[in-house]
């Protein structure tokens, strides 16, 4: 039973009269019995002679000694102290000969997995021996899996760091090696000066070494590693997205990164996301203020996202009225297309119907005007079609006492509205009833009233 042999081990650990040239000769015993009574024996002493003695048997011994050795080491860990340690580790690197490894990958595994699991200092450096100097891809990749384990137990230096960023960067790498290795690096401190280096694998050809560049630049907060998270944000594909925000919102650079790309991004479920994953978050002043500087720059559908979000922590007033400030002062400076874009970003980010009635006279002083029954399809037709429906705006009224519109562009709007239906009509119907009862016996006031007949508002 596993009791009365583990029993057994101590008591024969505990003999004084069983030496070292005891113990080589019972592991070179032709019984395998023999062999794994000595391996329990040194694996139950623990001390350092004894597990250099064992190394050598582990890495040189047939396949199934080894895993049954192994499993013997594992169960005795607690008995074995860091000076036992550090010599089973120090005795695999002398013993276990990457070649060996390459031609035995069920060996690669079970020694990789053994070191991969010591909290002794030698271990990070002793696989990545192997990661570096095996051949076999297979070999490699237990080393590897070996570091990932180590990334759990021991800080690695800037070094090895290094060391595993070099293999990584090396387009030979087989895609077995990578995974386990980018997870270790995961977990492992990006020393800054290798940034610029780690920068770059954020565009790299296979996902889990993006994954961990980008998590890992999401741990340093300046401002290139936030710019590199935020280009993958707007270009990435989804998955590579999703792990770039989640990375960029832990740090006041990332967050504030996300908050200018969303001045550049065309695509409203890109801008959703972005704002969903800022949304909770702590957000500093930069950042709001880069994130109303965004509301101005970025194409209407981005902006109402961004407004959304704004209005949520309080801004959105402030950066409206900042919108149509700027707004007004290109109308008034009669750059009216440039006005008009800004007031449809506004119009269609806040559905503010001043914005659009502004919107709509800028399109109409930039209309044509010609009257033929497409006129309804003019912007200026079509903006205040929408504006029409809103009970609580008198658009009338305001087009009436604004001093930029005159009779002809009246008339003109209100011939194409009237070739509408329901609300929008019936607006077209009031400007042209206005234009007949102001400017009677006047040319336009006929234009106008033979409009109404063919409406039939009224009698010929």
């Amino acid at each position: 039973e596993p009791g009365v042999r583990q029993v057994a081990r101590q008591i024969l650990a505990s003999a004084k009269r069983i030496g070292r040239s005891d113990l080589e000769q019972m592991l070179k015993a032709k019984d395998e019995k023999e062999r794994l009574g000595a391996v329990g024996v040194l694996g139950a002493r623990g001390d350092a002679e004894s597990m250099e003695l064992l190394a050598g048997a582990l890495a040189e011994g047939p396949a199934r000694f080894t895993e049954t050795a192994r499993n013997l080491i594992q169960e005795n860990l607690d008995r074995i102290g860091q000076e036992g340690r550090v010599a089973l580790v120090e005795g695999l690197r002398q013993h276990a000969d990457p070649s060996r490894l390459d031609e035995r990958p069920s060996l690669a595994q079970q020694l990789a997995d053994l070191v991969g699991g010591l909290n002794a200092e030698p271990s990070p450096s002793v696989l990545l021996g192997w990661c570096t100097r095996c051949k076999s891809p297979g070999a490699r990749a237990a080393a590897a899996s070996g570091l990932r384990r180590q990334a759990g137990i021991h800080r690695f230096s800037a070094r090895q760091y290094e060391q595993m960023l070099e293999i990584v960067e090396d387009d030979q790498t087989p895609e077995e090696v990578l995974a386990p290795l980018a997870e270790a690096l995961v977990q492992a401190d990006l020393p800054l000066a290798l940034e610029p280096r780690v920068r770059r694998l954020a565009s790299a050809e296979h996902r889990s070494v993006r994954t961990f560049a980008l998590r890992a630049l999401g741990t340093l907060d300046t401002a290139p590693a936030a710019k590199a998270i935020a280009g993958v944000v707007k270009d990435g594909d989804a998955t590579d997205r999703k792990t770039a925000l989640a990375a960029a919102v832990r740090t006041a650079s990332g967050r504030s990164a996300l908050a200018k790309v969303l001045a550049s991004v065309n695509d409203e479920a890109v801008a959703e996301s972005v704002v969903q994953t800022l949304r909770g978050s702590e957000m500093s002043p930069s950042t709001l203020e880069v994130l109303e500087q965004s509301a101005l720059d970025a194409p209407p559908e981005v902006a109402r996202v961004i407004l959304g979000l704004l209005k949520q922590v309080g801004s959105e007033g402030r950066v409206q009225g900042s919108m149509q400030e700027r707004a007004r002062k290109l109308k008034n400076r009669g750059e009216l297309v440039e006005a008009a874009k800004l007031f449809e970003r506004i119009a269609s980010a806040t559905d503010d119907a001043e914005a659009r009635f502004q919107l709509g006279i800028c399109q109409l002083r930039l209309s044509k005007k010609h009257i033929s029954r497409s006129a309804r399809q003019d912007p200026a037709a079509v903006t205040f079609a929408t504006l029409a429906r809103r009970r609580d705006f008198h658009a009338l009224d305001r087009l009436v006492a604004e001093p930029e519109i005159g009779p002809d562009e009246l008339f003109f709007l209100g011939f194409a509205l009237a070739e509408n239906d329901g609300d929008a009509q019936n607006l077209g119907g009031d400007i042209l009833t206005h234009l007949n009862e102001a400017h009677e016996g006047s040319p336009i006031a006929r234009r106008a009233h033979n409009k109404l007949v063919t409406m039939g508002w009224e009698e010929a």
